[in-house]
């Protein structure tokens, strides 16, 4: 007994150890599904939230088959600040539904006819609250007139001979206005700015004509100088433009069906 009394007490404690570390990533699949699921409410929004013009016009943004000019419509691209695809810049004229489309058209067909250069460089074309605007810009080394004259290039004759047929098949009256850049024109006399943005402009009206769109689509012919420029640089090469505007019908009464392809 007395060998039992000094003997050892043996206490036996049993650590319980926590299970070992999983990992995070099914933190990274639910920020996936998550992140997923925003995307699909938001493009469920922008489905219900746009009309058919401004659906046309995104889609035509992210079309690779539809060129888009290389200038950014950022605070230094062409239009200062004010992207093309901006509320203000987009129409929802129910009369004129198939804007969008011959919007779509005009920029693929176009495309056949002209070098991709030519027209991402010199083309630019937007929705306004007037109607299908097609600015044909000039770039440096690329003019579109010859220097301080209504003389027409090469290059210009080719675009507008592009357009025309395109321009044909819709029945909207067509706009033809002139710019220029800043610099104060250096001929003699009386002769400006406001008068060389004119003649330019009834030139370009008259390619139109020549290229065989109607006569009677034609609503104005203007010059408006140095006054509408596109780019923060009131001197840049890019001022120097035609616009050509198909207006909507509610602004003008679109040409009758049956004069709608009457020879000039």
């Amino acid at each position: 007994m007395a060998d039992d009394a000094l003997r050892p007490i043996i206490i036996k404690r049993r650590v319980v150890k926590a299970a070992g570390h999983h990992g995070g990533a099914w933190k990274v699949a639910y920020a996936d599904f998550v992140t997923a699921m925003m995307a699909f409410f938001l493009m469920m929004w922008l489905i219900n939230a746009t009309t058919e013009e401004q659906k046309g016009g995104i889609a035509d943004y992210f079309s690779p088959e539809i060129p888009m000019s290389r200038e950014s419509a950022g605070a230094d691209g062409m239009l200062g600040g004010d992207s093309i695809m901006s509320e203000d810049n987009l129409t929802d004229d129910a009369s004129d539904v198939e804007m969008t489309e011959l919007r779509s058209k005009l920029n693929a067909e176009v495309a056949e006819g002209l070098e991709a250069d030519d027209l991402t460089r010199h083309m630019f074309v937007h929705m306004t609250e007037e109607g299908l605007v097609i600015e044909v810009v000039e770039r440096a080394g690329s003019a579109l007139f010859e220097s301080g004259s209504a003389v027409p290039s090469p290059l210009l004759v080719k675009i507008i001979r592009a357009i025309a047929p395109v321009l044909g098949r819709a029945r909207n009256r067509v706009g033809v206005t002139g710019h220029t850049d800043s610099y104060s024109f250096a001929g003699a006399g009386s002769y400006d700015n406001w008068e060389l943005s004119s003649d330019r402009a009834t030139v370009a009206r008259r390619l139109l004509d020549e290229a065989e769109l109607p006569s009677n689509r034609f609503i104005s012919v203007e010059g408006r100088g140095d006054s509408a420029p596109i780019s923060d640089d009131p001197r840049a090469p890019e001022n120097r433009r035609i616009s050509i505007t198909l207006f909507h019908a509610s602004k003008f009464p679109l040409v009758p069906a049956s004069e709608a392809t009457s020879e000039n």
